[in-house]
């Protein structure tokens, strides 16, 4: 009855190039299945270098979704279609398998579009549309709902004869599935969005609605939620300008999609909701267009009229696509732009608007579009959504309601009429004037809020439905962040005042409705909660998603069903204003997931991973209840137990201040003071901070900016005096001050020299007495005074460096004292600030040669300060208490041991001068508690185990708070003890040896978890911070109370993402018996697939310098160990009993014979290893830097364990590295001759057993390239062959991809690893991982 009137004349059946597709060639009266587009594509591909089939993923049923990528030059991926810079086009059929002309036009146009350009014959589209574009076709994109053919699936549809059915698999329409994505087929689709991009997507549909005259409607993105702007464009621009097209060349007559309501009164559009794909590519910033055939044409004319206008959607994306691209750039640019007053130092929260979009001035609108006679009106620009207001950008429309043009719209029809009840269409035409409801209007908004926190319940474990919301969100492609700390934040929480569902299930789901109130309050997040911050290109997109009153968001589709009750809050919580806090992007999607891979080392060369996260460091604690933190840059001054955040201060009148200064930008001010490390004064009320070579200082407060210096000459070793009056620094060798209040600078030295140093040290004292730290000089507590050292370093030796790289030499000549050779002098002087003559200190009794200084401190009264000085050989230690004013200093007590004196650590003043002092007299290190006058008043902690820090004194309640391992030798945890007992009654001890009278008192565990702690305590002793780990468990990092030891609030979660994509080997640690009863300590790492059956090489590695441990009872998961075990290694790791830590005592083992017994601990301990049967003893090798490259030359020319060896920056001769260290431990030459000789790898090297690989750097300052040459030379004379890699540039440390594969290789091509061949009979070992 109908098909007269909606032919379309102007197409041909015949088609223009082979293959036919099936409705072609049964002259449309079947369509495709499956395996015929399947058929079709293959033959496709063959004809078309243009073409490339893939998969856009595969259905509930395993079906395979075709992507068809037509291209030039040809493309295989969604990846390469984005990186070609080129516009893709989307292009989907077949999402109601029923309606089925889509799939049929779409595999006709990709045909004919790929093989007229092979041919540069005339095509559907212009001839350079591939020039700028990729088209991405997906034919069959339900391909289950597909095979479900039932000639009455469409009853009343004019042909094909029989077709699919409209849902997939499992019941879900495709088009109802854009929010909540529970379809594997949509899934694929977002994947395939969130990889390419496209620009533009067109959905085919087939209609059965109203009867209208309309061979085909359309419609494009028209929720208000979506830009503005590109909503408008789309709308009044691209969709009339195809329209047109496509009237002018193929004479077919469309109009915006609509069905008749209200007795033809009106043509009104389908909703607006997101769910429908559509509309959903709105709300991404990207434009969709629906097609819809009208399902009464002709079968042949349907399929013909999506082609012309696909074809013309094609054609306008070409003309139009630099408009379309800047439309979609803007719209991404204002969705991820944070509002301009959104500064988290100062934002206030705005208003939530409801019931409608903000008040706004009326936006102007241009005159209505002309409308051609022929052609009924299209709805003008006042029916189109308008670009808003800056107030009105920062809302989101949560709901709409469908709005009438101000025009009628007249629309062909037909003359209806009853039958059975039901509209029947005539053979009669008739037009209908009615109201044109196609747009939408916004009915209830809200205004963007800067995030949004899904808040995770306070368990160990995420729940199911907080998965699924963070899932859906990233299959949006939507950023989501894991919190990881626990924390207290101003927020608006939406309270649910009413919870309602519908009467029937809708796609499987009994839809939620809720009715929520806003309550603005404080609100307790939780580690694991969602981050979803607006500031993103789909940040509005999420926001609606996340609002409980979006007309289509995850609420509605039962997302929080599982967390929601009446009177309760909502688990989404809006952030008004940003929040410093501390997260991690969400861990990928299942679906983005790799099966866990081996962790190769080409892995680990391309890819860098982390195996131990990024856990917190908190800053100083300011009381007792705040402390600082560092937070996206930014320095915070933060509650300890709330966690909510202020910034230390304010920068703005810090930088006003600063700009004002000629020499200072505003860029550059905002660079000196939006950092996070500081050189301030005890009061942090100013810091000071170096610009073109000067010192400039700011007050926190904005109040003072001022520049100090004015010179060419750089000032150095710069400090703040406590109470940031002054500002001491060395320049050109002298110490000087300047007045921070007037500028006014002082001289207090004069006549410095590069060998005559005040208040600076000289090479060998930067590194081994002052932790790498150039400054020596001390401010008194009353800022008055400075103590400093004048170092001469005129009687030591000079080494040279040579840099021959660059054009000319560089020649850096160091002074550098060996082992036996003269050290430098040093003087101590106290001179006032306010000027004079700075005053001697008389250490005229001891011998200047054979004397070091180790520090200094001042008396908390700045009467006097104390003076740490030892001998050369560093077996004693005296404590001098020295008068402020200089002059003779009187000797409080000599410090010694059983064997050297480490440097001591600075005394920790009490209010009455008594003091508490660390040392190691008894071989383990333990605190001693003297009095002003340096009588012994106790030991504060005793026993066979050691402390290793002193980490707060907490006077008030008499506790001091320390790290010590008297419970674990491999394991600090934190203990308190008190300070009350036995201090100040005046009593004293023998040196070494409390009183009898006197008893330490109880030390009581902080930490209680396994593992090693490291911590820091509040001032009075309320909190502490506890960041620890465990062989499972990487660090985590919590706040706990003294009292009990509860958390508080966790501080970071930690997550180690990059734990789940590797394969790693069984990690276990050991203890390993010597003979003597010492247990070593050590780790095994086994390959993944270990088989015990089979005999593995070994790799050893350690450092086994004197009380440096390496091996901890926490988390030591190393990338370098995991690449080794999969190729094939057993790794192992042991410290020698002088590395262990456990006690002085044990490192005293290599007192005057550095090298000696660490070895036999180590070859007994491999001898332990070697028992294993799965240990091949013939391929055992040992790796280790700095000392532990010595330990391994060493053990290379002084046993026969090792078949390899890998020396990296090595002491080869104690003579030949610095005094300081080395005397320590081996004393004079003259005294130690014969050990000296022992020690030496120079004077071993003609009994090198095995490979040896020696790096170095060869401006190695340290350890000198002298020690590498040397033993080169020994090596070349003794006709022993090596391997060498000196690195040119490179100081003490070696690293980068180079050296990692030298490393590798060398390791793998001697010990064979996974492919190489063993030495011995035994069976060399397999790769062990899949």
């Amino acid at each position: 009855m109908l098909l007269a009137t909606l032919a379309v004349a102007c197409l041909t059946l015949v088609p223009a190039f082979d293959p036919p597709t099936v409705a072609e060639k049964t002259e449309f009266r079947q369509t495709a299945t499956a395996a015929d587009v399947s058929a079709f594509l293959t033959e496709l591909a063959a004809k078309s270098s243009f073409v490339r089939i893939t998969e856009l993923g595969t259905s509930g049923e395993g079906r395979t979704i075709p992507l068809v990528l037509v291209a030039d030059p040809a493309v295989s991926s969604a990846e390469e279609a984005r990186k070609s810079g080129k516009i893709v086009i989307a292009l989907l059929g077949s999402i109601h398998p029923g309606e089925c002309d889509g799939k049929e036009a779409l595999l006709a146009l990709a045909r004919d579009i790929a093989l007229a350009r092979a041919a540069k014959a005339e095509g559907p589209v212009a001839a350079d549309l591939l020039d700028h574009a990729v088209l991405a076709f997906i034919p069959l994109y339900n391909p289950d709902g597909n095979e479900r053919v039932d000639p009455g699936n469409r009853p009343g549809q004019n042909g094909p004869e029989t077709m699919g059915r409209r849902e997939n698999a499992a019941g879900l329409d495709l088009n109802r599935d854009f929010v909540k994505l529970e379809a594997p087929e949509t899934r694929a689709l977002l994947r395939f969005i969130r990889t390419a991009d496209p620009a533009i997507l067109i959905d085919t549909h087939t209609t059965n609605g109203s009867f209208h005259r309309f061979p085909l409607t359309y419609d494009t993105i028209k929720n208000p939620a979506g830009d503005a702007a590109l909503v408008a464009f789309a709308r009044g621009t691209l969709l009339p300008a195809i329209a047109s097209a496509a009237k002018e060349k193929h004479a077919l007559d469309t109009f915006w999609y609509g069905n008749f309501e209200d007795g033809h009164s009106r043509w009104e559009s389908y909703p607006d909701e997101p769910r429908y794909i559509v509309n959903g590519m709105g709300l991404r910033n990207r434009i969709g267009i629906l097609t819809e055939s009208y399902s009464y044409a002709p079968y042949r004319d349907r399929v013909k009229a999506q082609e012309a206008f696909i074809a013309e959607c094609l054609n306008a994306t070409l003309a139009q696509r630099e408009d379309i691209r800047r439309f979609i750039r803007e719209a991404d640019e204002r969705a991820a732009k944070a509002d301009a007053d959104d500064d988290a130092a100062g934002a206030t929260p705005r208003r939530p608007v409801r019931g409608g979009r903000n008040r706004s001035a009326p936006v102007p609108r241009p005159d209505p579009v002309q409308t051609p006679a022929s052609q009924p009106a299209q709805p003008t620009d006042d029916d189109r959504p308008q670009a808003r207001t800056d107030e009105e950008k920062r809302t989101v429309v949560l709901a709409s309601t469908m709005s009438a043009a101000p025009d009628k719209a007249t629309i062909p029809g037909f003359v209806e009429i009853s039958e059975e009840g039901r509209a029947r269409p005539t053979a009669e035409p008739k037009e209908y004037t009615v109201d044109l409801f196609t747009v939408f209007s916004p009915a209830k908004s809200i205004e963007r809020p800067w995030a949004y926190v899904v808040r995770a319940p306070a368990s160990a474990d995420a729940p199911a439905w907080l998965t699924g919301v963070m899932e859906n969100l990233q299959r949006h492609g939507i950023k989501v962040d894991e919190l990881r700390e626990d924390l207290e934040i101003e927020a608006t929480e939406l309270i649910a005042s009413k919870l309602t569902k519908s009467v029937r299930p809708f796609q499987g789901h009994t839809l939620s409705m809720i009715e929520a109130s806003d309550r603005v309050g404080a609100v307790r997040l939780t580690a694991g909660s969602l981050i979803i911050r607006t500031a993103q290109p789909l940040g509005t997109f999420a926001a609606y998603l996340l609002e409980p009153a979006a007309a289509d968001g995850l609420t509605l589709w039962n997302f929080f069903d599982a967390a929601i009750a009446a009177d309760a809050p909502h688990p989404v919580v809006r952030l008004a204003k940003p929040v410093p806090m501390n997260t991690i992007v969400c861990p990928p999607l299942p679906e983005d997931r790799k099966p866990p891979q081996p962790l190769t080392f080409a892995v680990a060369q391309e890819d860098a991973p982390n195996l131990t996260g990024s856990p917190v460091s908190i800053g100083a604690w300011l009381d007792d209840e705040h402390f600082l933190q560092s937070k996206e840059g930014k320095l915070w001054k933060v509650h300890a137990a709330t966690g909510r955040a202020e910034r230390f201060f304010d920068p703005k009148p810090v930088i006003a201040a600063l700009e004002q200064l000629p020499t200072i930008s505003q860029r550059q001010a905002a660079g000196f003071v939006n950092r996070t490390n500081f050189n301030w004064d005890k009061g942090r009320t100013g810091f000071v901070f170096s610009h073109q070579n000067d010192l400039y200082y700011a007050r926190f407060d904005g109040t003072l900016a001022a520049r100090l210096t004015s010179t060419p000459e750089e000032e150095e070793c710069v400090t703040i005096s406590p109470d940031g009056a002054f500002v001491a620094f060395v320049r050109s060798n002298d110490l000087w001050v300047v007045d921070v209040a007037t500028q006014r600078e002082r001289a207090l030295t004069t006549g410095g020299t590069d060998t005559l140093r005040r208040g600076k040290a000289d090479w060998v004292y930067h590194e081994e007495i002052f932790n790498r730290s150039w400054t020596t000089h001390w401010w008194s507590p009353d800022s008055r005074r400075i103590a400093f050292l004048e170092i001469d370093s005129s009687p030591v030796d000079v080494y040279t460096l040579v840099n021959d790289i660059p054009e000319g030499l560089r020649v850096e000549a160091e002074r550098y004292p060996k082992v036996g050779r003269p050290n430098p002098t040093f003087k101590v002087f106290a001179c006032e600030v306010a000027g004079g003559t700075p005053a001697p200190v008389d250490i005229s009794g001891y011998n200047p040669q054979d004397l070091l200084a180790f520090n200094i401190a001042w008396w908390p009264d700045s009467s006097s300060f104390m003076l740490l000085a030892g001998n050369r050989v560093q077996t004693w230690a005296d404590a001098l208490r020295c008068p402020a004013d200089g002059g003779t200093p009187a000797r409080l007590f000599r410090e010694t041991t059983g064997a050297w004196v480490e440097p001591p650590d600075p005394p920790r003043f009490l209010k009455d001068g008594s003091f508490l002092f660390a040392s190691e007299r008894t071989g383990w290190k333990h605190y001693y508690h003297y009095l002003k006058d340096g009588s012994l008043i106790a030991p504060l902690t005793t026993g066979e185990w050691e402390t290793r820090g002193l980490l707060e004194l907490d006077e008030k309640n008499g506790h001091a708070y320390m790290s010590a391992t008297r419970d674990a030798p491999i394991a600090e945890n934190l203990y308190r003890i008190s300070l009350k007992p036995g201090s100040g009654d005046g009593r004293s001890a023998e040196e070494g040896e409390p009183p009898s009278d006197v008893t330490t008192t109880e030390l009581v565990r902080l930490t209680n978890a396994p593992g090693p702690h490291r911590c820091t305590v509040s001032p009075g002793g309320t909190y502490f911070t506890d960041a620890w780990s465990t062989p499972e468990q990487p660090t985590r990092v919590v706040l706990r109370r003294v009292d009990g030891g509860e958390i508080v609030r966790t501080l970071d979660t930690n997550p180690v993402r990059d734990l789940s994509r590797f394969m790693l080997g069984a990690y276990e640690r050991v203890q390993i018996p010597m003979k003597d009863g010492f247990l070593v300590e050590g780790s095994i790492l086994k390959p993944v697939m270990f088989d015990p059956s089979r005999r593995y090489p070994v790799w050893f590695m350690t450092y086994a310098g004197p009380h440096a441990p390496t091996i901890t009872d926490g988390w030591s998961r190393r990338v370098m160990d995991e690449y080794l075990a999969d190729a094939g290694f057993i790794v192992f790791r042991a410290d020698p009993r002088s590395a262990s830590g456990k006690g002085a005592i044990s490192a005293w083992s290599a007192y005057k014979q550095l090298g000696i017994q660490e070895l036999a601990d180590i070859e007994e301990t491999m001898a332990w290893l070697i028992a294993h049967p799965w240990v091949d003893a013939a391929r055992i090798g040992m790796s280790g830097h700095s000392y532990g490259g010595f330990m391994t030359s060493y053990a290379m020319t002084h046993s026969k364990t090792f078949a390899a060896g890998i020396a990296g920056a090595p002491v080869t001769d104690w003579k030949d590295y610095d005094s300081i260290y080395t005397e320590r431990y081996m004393l004079l030459p003259q005294d130690n001759t014969e050990n000296y000789e022992k020690t030496s790898v120079v004077a071993a090297a003609k009994n090198l057993h095995g490979r040896l690989l020696l790096l170095h750097g060869m401006m190695d300052d340290n350890v000198h390239p002298q020690n590498a040459t040397r033993l080169v030379r020994a090596l070349q004379r003794a006709d022993k062959q090596f391997d060498l890699m000196f690195y040119p540039e490179s100081r003490h440390g070696l690293g980068g991809k180079h050296y990692q594969r030298l490393v590798f290789e060398f390791i793998t091509r001697t010990l064979g690893g996974t492919t190489g061949e063993s030495s011995s009979p035994s069976t060399p070992a397999e790769r062990t991982g899949p």
